[in-house]
């Protein structure tokens, strides 16, 4: 798991139960608490820690600056060419929630400059205290940009302040905290204890399982966490599998399998793709199924398989069988999963994955038993 707040990683397990993922602990780590700028103006204008950084725009920056009793202060003059006049904190996460605190102070002799318009954060506006040091606290606000900016203000919070000003206003312990981020799967584990996992270390490329501080859920009846793949570039990498050309069992719990010529299962280098279709899906450079109803595939969440048996397969949507069983030509190589072709990104799948099990061998005797197991843990028929 990495959170997109640092690029930490870790791993997340079970619950307690054994059986389902730890959501507790994966929110924890993926909205831990990360500084994104903390002043320490006393040492420069631009002086503070964190992954942000301070800039100005059409406005000068002198630090250590003293008003109001206080040394620390940050000053932000106009440089009077043109109408609006501001600094700005760098590289905040759109979308994101943060907490921001701030003082400031407008001296009272100041007859354009009556207050800070701070936006870029949902939900703020115009502070317009003057002659006297002013504490602000925003929580878990939402950044609607990738900048926060500290606007110079006229007296009814406009920032068409207008060429030729100088005046200023000061600035101190400011800080600015990240409270939520997004989750990208690095490696989803192999629990049959054989360690094929699927993984990618590609930061664009990783499906997300929290976003914007949510974990992504899907299902009607019981809503479980759920791998989001956006349809683009997102995708895993197996050790490859060579699937024997007359049985094998493979099972998904898929939701809204994007449309095009696309396949969950990635071939080696041939154009073909083993999954259940949404439209073009094939298996060996051969349709699945020429069932009239094929569009209808993989729309809402389902219990999606391919079965197998003496060299002849069939696909099965939530325990029925859709089209009837063709032959397979070659044995199959797995490499790649929500995505054809690995090597160049064709095919690419978009949608939500939830469950994946292979099989090897025949499990024909054992569909229905696997299947039933699958729909009393995700709840889609039953």
């Amino acid at each position: 798991m990495r959170r997109s707040s640092d690029d930490a990683e870790q791993d997340i397990g079970y619950d307690s139960n054994g059986e389902d993922l730890d959501t507790f602990g994966l929110l924890a780590f993926v909205n831990a608490e990360k500084d994104k700028f903390i002043s320490d103006f006393p040492n420069g204008t631009t002086a503070g820690s964190g992954d942000s950084e301070l800039r100005t725009t059409r406005t000068t920056l002198t630090a250590p600056s003293s008003i109001g009793g206080q040394t620390d202060a940050l000053q932000v003059t106009c440089d009077g060419t043109t109408s609006f006049y501001d600094m700005r904190v760098n590289l905040i996460d759109s979308g994101q929630q943060h907490d921001v605190s701030f003082e400031y102070y407008i001296p009272s002799g100041n007859t354009i400059v009556e207050g800070i318009r701070f936006t870029d954060l949902s939900g703020v506006g115009t502070f317009s205290t003057k002659g006297a040091w002013t504490s602000v606290t925003l929580t878990d606000k939402t950044a609607t940009n990738d900048i926060l900016r500290f606007f110079a203000a006229d007296s009814g919070g406009g920032t068409s302040i207008g060429s030729g000003v100088t005046e200023s206003f000061y600035i101190r312990n400011l800080s600015v905290s990240q409270t939520t981020a997004d989750g990208h799967v690095t490696t989803w584990y192999d629990q049959t204890g054989n360690g094929n996992h699927a993984t990618n270390s590609t930061a664009s490329e990783q499906g997300l399982i929290v976003e914007a501080g949510d974990i992504i859920y899907e299902g009607a009846t019981i809503s479980r966490p759920a791998i989001e793949f956006d349809g683009v570039d997102d995708h895993f990498t197996l050790t490859a599998i060579t699937v024997p050309q007359s049985e094998f069992f493979i099972t998904d719990v898929v939701s809204n399998i994007s449309t095009g010529f696309t396949a969950p299962y990635g071939a080696n280098s041939s154009d073909a793709g083993l999954a259940y279709p949404r439209t073009r899906e094939r298996l060996e450079g051969q349709r699945l199924t020429t069932n009239t109803s094929v569009t209808d595939w993989c729309g809402a969440q389902g219990i999606y398989t391919v079965e197998a048996v003496s060299g002849s397969y069939t696909p099965y949507e939530n325990g029925v069988a859709r089209g009837t069983a063709l032959s397979i030509s070659n044995t199959y190589t797995i490499r790649t999963m929500m995505v054809r072709r690995a090597s160049d990104l064709l095919g690419i799948t978009g949608g939500k994955l939830q469950e994946r099990i292979i099989y090897l061998t025949d499990q024909s005797a054992n569909r229905n038993g696997i299947e039933r197991n699958i729909d009393t843990y995700f709840r889609i028929t039953s």
